[in-house]
């Protein structure tokens, strides 16, 4: 341990080694960084909010380490971390451009979307392709208002990471494994076998 630290200097804790006004700086940092990051969002323009892409993706994780860094850092200046900003941006508007003009780059970027359940059938070589678990699909199925696979027409994994879920028509449904847990007895509903209406099932 450096012998000139001091164990438990609450002022060195709370306040860090520059002075107490740096506290001031900090609050002008982060409107600054603040300011100029949303502006340079505008340029990436909807798409790139909406819908990343796995460079796209990386290009947002940098931003966040170029605009964090300076806003509490009294050694990083701020003119450094705009012109970070400003490059990982332009990257991104790139990157978009080359997109919307090269189909063959924007497919280097973006998989396709994986079909995942076909009438009534998983397709478990798609799953292990994907790393998705059984369980896991059953969840999204189930979330969908499955209950069991011969209700499903296709189940497609997107681009999101979302599962859409197209069904069958009730009279087309299919026979299929059963994808719901088990459920509790005492939660199941209690038929009586006697005149409807009747209680105990006997006849008034």
């Amino acid at each position: 341990m450096d012998k000139s630290v001091v164990p438990f200097d609450w002022m060195r804790l709370m306040l860090g080694e520059p002075p107490p006004t740096f506290l001031l700086e900090i609050v002008v940092r982060v409107l600054f960084i603040y300011v100029f990051a949303l502006l340079m969002m505008q340029v990436m323009g909807k798409r790139g909010r909406r819908q990343m892409n796995p460079l796209e993706f990386l290009i947002v994780i940098a931003l966040g380490s170029a605009v964090g860094d300076v806003m509490f850092y009294p050694e990083v200046p701020l003119t450094y971390a705009a012109l970070v900003v400003a490059l990982i941006v332009l990257i991104g508007a790139l990157v978009a451009r080359l997109e919307a003009r090269f189909e063959g780059f924007g497919k280097l970027l973006e998989s396709e979307p994986t079909v995942l359940v076909q009438a009534g059938v998983v397709m478990l070589e798609n799953l292990r392709r994907e790393r998705i678990s059984r369980g896991e699909l059953f969840s999204e199925l189930r979330e969908a208002g499955v209950e069991q696979l011969g209700q499903v027409r296709v189940a497609i994994l997107e681009l999101s990471g979302n599962v859409s879920v197209f069904r069958y028509p009730s009279e087309q449904v299919l026979e299929g494994d059963n994808i719901m847990p088990p459920l509790s007895a005492a939660a199941q509903p209690k038929r009586s076998h006697g005149a409807p209406g009747a209680p105990n099932g006997r006849e008034a």
